[in-house]
């Protein structure tokens, strides 16, 4: 957990807890993660408050779910 306390650290402003919910989220980290991470009781809070996506994020996870349904197709066959 030595990484946790410097996570901690990073999120201590209110514009560093913005800045690292939104690059985690686009990173790939689960809001569960972050709301763990942020100290939240409630999800909707990191997500609704902290995580900031915009468009773009949306068509890259397009862009991924779909290389891993042609993935799935391939093992599959």
């Amino acid at each position: 957990m030595k990484h946790f306390k410097e996570i901690r650290y990073l999120i201590e402003t209110e514009q560093g807890k913005h800045t690292f919910c939104t690059n985690a989220a686009k990173r790939g980290i689960s809001v569960e993660t972050l709301k763990y991470l942020m100290g939240h009781t409630d999800i909707s809070v990191t997500s609704n408050v902290y995580t900031h996506l915009m468009l773009e994020d949306a068509q890259r996870e397009t862009e991924r779910l779909e290389r891993i349904e042609k993935e799935m197709k391939k093992c599959a066959k």
